[in-house]
């Protein structure tokens, strides 16, 4: 099994996420996630209204970036 590198690593509580995707989920089918060096944004967007929740880097957040650019993934 091949190893995975990734540049970008998050940890937080599963409850600070558990809670970012239900409020996302509300508005649209799907939900983007975006990380830069300080803060990890969950996103998603309907026919009429968008959402996004902000996750900063602090106490209960720990965001590590590697590379310089935004890391975003679509689920």
């Amino acid at each position: 099994m091949p190893e995975l590198k990734f540049s970008t690593n998050v940890i937080t509580l599963s409850e600070i996420l558990r809670a970012a995707v239900d409020d996302v989920e509300i508005v649209g089918e799907s939900a983007l996630f975006s990380v830069d060096k300080d803060r990890l944004v969950i996103s998603s967007e309907g026919d009429l209204n968008k959402a996004m929740v902000d996750v900063q880097n602090d106490g209960t957040t720990s965001i590590k970036c590697n590379g310089k650019a935004k890391v975003t993934s679509k689920f």
